[in-house]
Parts: structure tokens; sequence; C-alpha cells
């Protein structure tokens, strides 16, 4: 599952429970929307046409 930070923003994915945001550490992070996933799957391509 593909998780967002809503205070550092850091995108991730785990399985299995998560309970903090592995880069700062917080507790408030939530899973992303399907808009965000269509976002990060895009990425690679607008950084490769650079």
């Amino acid at each position: 599952m593909n998780y967002i930070c809503e205070v550092c923003g850091f995108f991730f994915c785990r399985m299995g429970e998560v309970n903090e945001c592995p880069s700062c550490e917080r507790n408030q992070i939530r899973s992303v929307t399907e808009e965000e996933t269509q976002r990060l799957q895009e990425l690679p391509d607008s950084i490769s046409e650079r």
C-alpha cells in the first residue's frame, strides 16, 4: 500500500500495518489517493523527458 505523511509530504510504500513516517517518524500518515498514485506513476516519465 502507498502512504503519504501529512507532516513532511514523504511518499512511501509498505506492506502491513504502518504507524509512523519513515522520514520524520511522526504518526500523521494516510493512504494516498487515486490521483496521487497516478502522479507518482507519471513521475519517472517526466524525469526522463528532461
